[in-house]
Formats: C-alpha cells, structure tokens, sequence
C-alpha cells in the first residue's frame, strides 16, 4: 500500500538529504504499519518528540494506515 509522508517545521533539518519530504513523498508499505513503524522506517533519532496527524487527525504512533492515508509529522512548538 501507498502512504504519503510530509515532515513540517523543524524536523526537516534531520532530512538534509531528503528535501522531497517537506512537500510529500509517497512511500510503499505493507499492509498494517503502524505510525511508530514509520518513524523507524525513517530512521529518526530516538528521544525526539514528534506528533502525528493521519489525514488531519491527531494519532499515536501505534495507529494502523491503511492505503492512500497521508501522514504529517512535526514536532512540538513551545514558547511564551
């Protein structure tokens, strides 16, 4: 199945490589990946916070896609 990914903010500064991720790159996957088996795919330093939204809903990483979804990732904003 097709997910399509887009990183957002500051987490495209660990994808200096990949570029393509900050305007949706679709990825092929088999059948019952979890968002948190994403984020590994993806090779992602551990420990950093990251929030998932599935078709514009917030998720948890244990989250099954299914085909077609689209998946945003960002991370936290803080500030006063």
């Amino acid at each position: 199945m097709f997910i399509e990914v887009k990183i957002l903010a500051n987490l495209k500064y660990y994808f200096t490589d990949c570029a393509d991720l900050a305007t949706g790159v679709r990825f092929e996957f088999q059948d019952g990946i979890t968002v948190g088996e994403v984020l590994e795919t993806l090779k992602l330093p551990r420990g950093i916070p990251i929030i998932a939204f599935v078709n514009g809903v917030r998720v948890e990483r244990d989250k099954v896609l299914k085909g077609d979804d689209q998946v945003y990732l960002c991370m936290p904003v803080t500030g006063s």
